[in-house]
C-alpha cells in the first residue's frame, strides 16, 4: 500500500508555513507527477493546512526534500491522518464541517486533472464515510463550529447583536457557502456578494444572497458594517487606500469589521484605530476555539481506528492477491520452461512428466495461498508480503 502524505499545518510548522505551502507546492507536485516519479497525487489546500497524499510505491524522497520542512506519514499512519483530518479531528476548529467538502473537492479537482489513482479514490471515498460516522456518532459536528463561526463569535463581541448589520462577502469559493450559513445563524440579513471572477450572481440564486458587481463595490463599501473574506489568491480584493475611503464615512462609535481568514490576508489594512477598524483574522480565531467533550473525541478516535484497520486490511489483501497471482505465474513460467526440455521423451511419457510438473507445482503453490489467506484474516498481511518478496523474490510489482 503506497499511501504517503506530506503536510504542512497550522499544528505544526504555523500558519505562515501554511501560507508559503499554499503558494508553492501545486506547481512542484505537478512536477513531479510529469516526470513519473508518483503515480498520483491530490493536495487539499486550506486556510490552516496543505496535504498532498501521494500513491507511490516507494517514499518519495525526493518530492519530501524539495517541499520545505514538511511532517511525512506513510502506510497506516497517512490512512489514519486523512480520516483525522477529514472528520475534523485536526482543525483548529475541533469537529468543523467545512473541512468534509474541502477534502471531496480536492479529490474531485484530482479527478478532473487526472491525477487520481483508484488506490487514492478509495482512500478519499473511505475518508467521506469516515466523516458520515463520527458526525452521526458524535455531537463534534452539532453545535455550528467552524473558523467563520468563531470569528463572528468575535464580532458579536464587539458591535453586540448582528442582526442589523449590513456584511459583504469576498469570493464564491470553498468557504463562502459557509460563511452565508454562518452570517445567517448570527443574524445577518443583508448579505452582499463580490466574486472578481464574476460568479456572484449564480452563487447568490443558490445562496439568497445579493450579487455586487465592480463598477458599485465602492458605494456599497460605503454602507457595509462587516467585510468578510477567505480566499487567499495572494491579491488584495481590497487596497487600505478603499477601507480608508469606507472608514473616512463612519461615526467614531461604528468601527468597521473586518473579518479576514485568508491566510495571506486578502484585506489592506493600514494602522487605523481601534474605533475605526477591526479586524479578525486567523490568529484571533486560534485564541478563541470552542471547548470539545472529550468523549466525544475518544468516540471519533475509535471509529477512525477501526476504519483504518478495515481499510488497511482490505488494501493489503488487495496486494496480497496480486502477490498471489504474480507467485502462480511466476511458477508457471518456470514448469513450461521445463516443459519445453522434454522433447527427447516418446510422446506419451512427455505428457505423463509435464502433468506431474504442473501438479507438483500446484501443490507447492498451494501452502502460500493458503498462509495468504491466514495473513489476511489475521492482519499480518504487510509481513506475509515482505516475507514472500525476501524469501522468493516476488512482489506486488511482479507481471
Amino acid at each position: 500500500m503506497g499511501i504517503h502524505i506530506l503536510s504542512v499545518s497550522h499544528s505544526d510548522q504555523g500558519l505562515d508555513a501554511v501560507a508559503e505551502a499554499s503558494r508553492t507546492t501545486p506547481s512542484i507536485v505537478d512536477e513531479f507527477l510529469k516526470a513519473g516519479v508518483i503515480d498520483g497525487a491530490v493536495t487539499i489546500s486550506t486556510c490552516n493546512r496543505v496535504d498532498i497524499v501521494v500513491d507511490s510505491a516507494e517514499f518519495p524522497v525526493a518530492l519530501n526534500e524539495r517541499l520545505d520542512a514538511v511532517t511525512s506519514r506513510s502506510g497506516r499512519d497517512a490512512v489514519a491522518y486523512l480520516f483525522r483530518v477529514a472528520s475534523g479531528l485536526d482543525s483548529m476548529v475541533i469537529g468543523e464541517r467545512e473541512i468534509v467538502g474541502q477534502v471531496r473537492r480536492a479529490a474531485e479537482v484530482a479527478t478532473q486533472r487526472g491525477t487520481i489513482t483508484p488506490a487514492l479514490s478509495r482512500l478519499f471515498q473511505s475518508s467521506s464515510a469516515v466523516s458520515r460516522k463520527v458526525a452521526a456518532k458524535t455531537s463534534l459536528a452539532g453545535h455550528g463550529r467552524s473558523i467563520v463561526h468563531v470569528a463572528l463569535d468575535l464580532a458579536k463581541e464587539v458591535r453586540g447583536d448582528l442582526g442589523d448589520q449590513r456584511a459583504i462577502l469576498f469570493g464564491t469559493g470553498s468557504y463562502a457557502g459557509a460563511t452565508v450559513s454562518a452570517l445567517r445563524d448570527h443574524g445577518v440579513r443583508e448579505i452582499g456578494v463580490h466574486s472578481a471572477s464574476g460568479r456572484a450572481e449564480a452563487f447568490c440564486e443558490g445562496h439568497g444572497a445579493r450579487p455586487i458587481v465592480s463598477d458599485t463595490i465602492d458605494d456599497e463599501l460605503a454602507h457595509a458594517d462587516l467585510i468578510v473574506s477567505c480566499r487567499g489568491s495572494g491579491q488584495p480584493v481590497l487596497t487600505a487606500d478603499q477601507i480608508c475611503a469606507v472608514v473616512s464615512t463612519r461615526g467614531a462609535d461604528s468601527p468597521l469589521i473586518i473579518v479576514d481568514l485568508a491566510l495571506v490576508p486578502d484585506i489592506e489594512i493600514d494602522d487605523f484605530e481601534a474605533d475605526q477598524v477591526v479586524r479578525i483574522g486567523l490568529d484571533n480565531v486560534s485564541d478563541r476555539l470552542p471547548a470539545v467533550q472529550r468523549e466525544d473525541i475518544d468516540i471519533a478516535e475509535a471509529i477512525i481506528a477501526d476504519a483504518v484497520t478495515t481499510f488497511v486490511n482490505v488494501a493489503h489483501g488487495a496486494d496480497v492477491d496480486r502477490a498471489i497471482v504474480n507467485l502462480r505465474n511466476a511458477v508457471d513460467a518456470i514448469v513450461e520452461e521445463e516443459c519445453a526440455t522434454l522433447s527427447h521423451l516418446s510422446g506419451d511419457e512427455a505428457a505423463r512428466t509435464a502433468r506431474a510438473l504442473h501438479h507438483l507445482a500446484a501443490r507447492l503453490v498451494n501452502a502460500p495461498c493458503r498462509t495468504a489467506r491466514a495473513a489476511v484474516a489475521d492482519g499480518n498481511a504487510h509481513e506475509y508480503l515482505e516475507a514472500l518478496e525476501r524469501v522468493l523474490g516476488i512482489g506486488i510489482e511482479n507481471d
